[in-house]
C-alpha cells in the first residue's frame, strides 16, 4: 500500500477556504431567516407538545441506528483488523459527531485517521472503505427515498425492490468484469478502483445492516415529524427522506443548517407542506439529531481519552 499512501493523503487535502466561507454564509442566511420569520410560539408548543417519554423513544431507536454503523464497520474490516464491536462503536461516535458538524462532509477525513492510529490501517485502505460505505449509503438512500414515493402504485415500487435486488446481487459479477478495464485508471483513482472491486464489500450481511440502518433512522425521523407537526406519514416520509438527501449536496451549510431543512422542506412540499413551516419544523429535527449525535460523540471522546491515559 505505500505506493498509494500519497494519493490517499492528496483525497484528504482541506476544502478551498472559499467554500468553508460559502458553508457559514448558507447557515448565517438561513439563521437570520428563522430568527426573522418563524413562528417561535408554534415551535416550542408543538415542541412541548411531546412528552418526555416520546423524545426518549425517538432518542433511543435513533441510538440503535449507532450501533448497527458500528457492527457494519466491524463487518467490513473483520478480517483486517483486531477492533472488536465496542472499539468500532467508538470510533463510529466520534467520526459521526464530527460529520454532522463540519461542512461539506469534511468531518470523514476523521475515519482514516482515527484507523490510523486505531488500528494501524493505511490511509489508503480506510479511504477506499470509506468511498464505498458512503457510496453504499447514497444508492440505500435513493432506492428506500424512492420506494415510498407518493402517489406511485405498490406494483411500481415492487418492481423496483425487485430491481434493486437483482443490481446487488449482480454487482460483484458486474464488478469482476470491469476489473481489467480499471487497470488503466489513474494513480489517483486507485482508492476508487479498490473501493468498488473488493469482493468482500458486496457481502449481504454490509448491505443488510446498510439497509436496516437507513430505514430505522429515516423512519424515525419520519416519526418525530408526524408527532411534532402533525402530518401524514407520506409528508414525514418525505421530510425525512429529503433531509437525508441534502447531505449529499456538494454545497453545504455549517453543520449542514441551512441546506438540511430546505431539502425536508421541499420534499415535504411536495405533499402540499407550507415551505416555511417545513423549514420551521426540519430545524427542529435537526437540533435533535445533532444533539443525540454530540453527546453520542463526546461520550466516545471520554472513552477514548481514558484508554489513552491508561496506555
Amino acid at each position: 500500500h505505500a505506493s498509494e499512501a500519497p494519493d490517499a493523503q492528496t483525497m484528504l487535502k482541506r476544502k478551498p477556504i472559499w467554500r468553508w466561507g460559502f458553508a457559514v454564509l448558507i447557515s448565517v442566511v438561513f439563521m437570520v431567516w428563522v430568527a426573522r420569520q418563524a413562528d417561535w410560539q408554534a415551535l416550542l408548543a408543538a415542541s412541548a407538545k411531546l412528552s418526555l417519554g416520546q423524545w426518549l423513544l425517538a432518542s433511543a431507536v435513533l441510538w440503535s441506528t449507532y450501533l448497527i454503523r458500528a457492527a457494519r464497520l466491524h463487518q467490513e474490516f473483520k478480517d483486517r483488523t483486531a477492533l472488536g464491536l465496542l472499539d468500532w462503536l467508538r470510533i463510529s461516535l466520534m467520526h459521526n459527531t464530527l460529520v454532522n458538524w463540519l461542512p461539506f462532509r469534511s468531518g470523514e477525513v476523521a475515519f482514516p485517521l482515527l484507523l490510523k492510529r486505531e488500528a494501524a490501517l493505511p490511509l489508503s485502505e480506510s479511504l477506499s472503505a470509506l468511498l464505498w460505505l458512503r457510496l453504499q449509503d447514497a444508492l440505500v438512500v435513493l432506492g428506500v427515498g424512492l420506494l415510498f414515493w407518493p402517489g406511485w402504485s405498490w406494483g411500481l415500487r415492487s418492481g423496483l425492490v425487485l430491481l434493486g435486488l437483482m443490481l446487488i446481487f449482480a454487482l460483484p459479477r458486474l464488478m469482476t468484469q470491469l476489473q481489467s478495464w480499471t487497470q488503466s485508471w489513474p494513480d489517483r483513482a486507485q482508492a476508487w478502483r479498490e473501493a468498488l472491486f473488493s469482493p468482500h464489500r458486496h457481502a449481504g450481511p454490509i448491505w443488510g445492516l446498510t439497509l436496516l440502518n437507513w430505514v430505522i433512522k429515516l423512519a424515525v425521523q419520519a416519526a418525530l415529524l408526524v408527532w411534532l407537526l402533525p402530518a401524514s406519514w407520506t409528508t414525514a416520509w418525505l421530510g425525512s427522506v429529503g433531509a437525508e438527501w441534502a447531505v449529499f449536496l456538494p454545497l453545504q451549510g455549517w453543520a449542514g443548517v441551512g441546506t438540511y431543512e430546505a431539502g425536508a422542506a421541499l420534499a415535504m412540499g411536495l405533499d402540499g407542506l407550507d415551505w416555511a413551516v417545513g423549514l420551521q419544523f426540519a430545524l427542529v429535527m435537526h437540533v435533535w439529531v445533532l444533539a443525540n449525535a454530540t453527546l453520542a460523540g463526546l461520550l466516545a471522546g471520554l472513552v477514548t481519552v481514558r484508554h489513552s491515559m491508561r496506555a
